[in-house]
């Protein structure tokens, strides 16, 4: 599917889920149940790096909204992780630069498998 061709919430439960996604395939523990439940809820569990998670989403929400895969746009990525010292950094903007990269061409990689 393209990304043009989603309804908003499609594309919300794609991002959500991909967040989820990426934050486990760089080794955080993130059941994709509780990142739904903190993404729609706020509701945070104590041990699971929601602040992370939250700039995940952020990150691939815009490169879906905005289809940039462009110097400021990673440099705002890696800016934003590193501000709220997220772990595993190079594995988080590998797998995000992965995700924007697509979203220049209309596509969408398939869910991470974590």
């Amino acid at each position: 599917m393209k990304i043009s061709e989603m309804s908003l919430a499609e594309r919300d439960e794609y991002v959500c889920r991909q967040a989820a996604a990426v934050l486990r395939s760089s080794g955080y523990d993130m059941p994709e149940v509780k990142a739904v439940e903190y993404l729609l809820e706020m509701d945070e569990e104590p041990g699971l790096r929601f602040d992370v998670l939250q700039a995940v989403f952020d990150c691939i929400a815009f490169t879906l909204a905005h289809k940039r895969y462009d110097y400021p746009t990673r440099l705002a990525m890696s800016d934003m992780l590193l501000e709220i010292e997220a772990e595993h950094r190079e594995k988080l903007t590998d797998l995000l630069f992965e995700i924007a990269d697509a979203a220049t061409r209309d596509e969408l990689v398939e869910i991470f498998r974590g």
